[in-house]
């Protein structure tokens, strides 16, 4: 119930921020800071902190997608960055292991299983899969929808005409810009999938984009329509065991 206030809060502070009367480069203006501002503050992270984290996850989404070169400055830079995401994490968990806060970092330093705190690494880990996780979907999500919405005026058009079903165009955004392209598995027994033959341990790239447009399963799978009625059926927040544990607080974003 918290999570709206908070949401409109920096949305309000966003706009407020904007131009008026002049273009506005959406990515930068609305799309960028409300995701990064939004899962800072979801985790904990003072506002004095936020412009840091933000270069800081950048750097460990660069590193992680081999975007830099080995050797170059550009990777030395971004190593630099993760080392000190790392500490700035140990720092801030263990200020909430005797004196919690409302914030999910006072959760995880707080958090006990078989009556054993989580390590060090552990902990960290949790902070910096929220913290990256929920900043670059949000972005990638918001940044898409504004190009959906800018290719399909109709849509638009049909969603100021009827502004109830936002939730419903929340869910066809995200099966239709689909903000996470891949993600790698590994079998555990042998299967087979559409006449593929996969065996066990073998490495399976999964491309969520080729399921939240599945002619099987999609009519017109290539249309954007926001009054799709099975448009929850999407894909984007993975599935089973390995659904995303921001799932709310994402949707929450876009909708908003």
């Amino acid at each position: 119930g918290g999570l709206e206030p908070r949401i409109q809060s920096i949305l309000a502070e966003l706009f407020d921020e904007l131009p008026i009367g002049e273009p506005v480069d959406f990515v930068e203006g609305v799309s960028v800071p409300l995701a990064i501002r939004v899962v800072a503050d979801f985790l904990g992270v003072p506002r004095e902190d936020w412009d840091r984290v933000r270069k800081w996850a950048d750097s460990f989404m660069l590193n992680l997608g081999g975007a830099l070169a080995p050797g170059s400055p550009e990777e030395q830079q971004a190593i630099e960055d993760l080392g000190q995401m790392y500490a700035y994490f140990v720092q801030s968990l263990a200020e909430r292991r005797g004196h919690p806060r409302e914030d999910l970092m006072s959760t995880v330093a707080n958090m006990q299983v078989e009556g054993e705190f989580l390590t060090e690494g552990t902990s960290v880990a949790i902070c910096f899969s929220v913290l990256v996780a929920g900043n670059d979907t949000t972005r990638n999500t918001l940044s898409g929808a504004m190009v959906a919405f800018a290719g399909h005026p109709d849509q638009w058009e049909r969603f100021w005409a009827d502004p109830t079903p936002a939730g419903n165009a929340t869910e066809e955004l995200l099966r239709y810009v689909c903000p996470v392209i891949h993600f790698g598995r590994r079998a555990t027994e042998p299967l087979i999938i559409r006449d593929q033959p996969i065996a066990a341990g073998d490495f399976v790239v999964m491309l969520y984009g080729a399921g939240n447009r599945d002619e099987d399963f999609w009519t017109d799978p290539d249309v954007f329509d926001i009054g799709r009625p099975n448009a929850g059926r999407h894909l984007s927040f993975g599935w089973g065991l390995h659904r995303c544990i921001g799932a709310a607080l994402g949707r929450a974003e876009i909708r908003l």
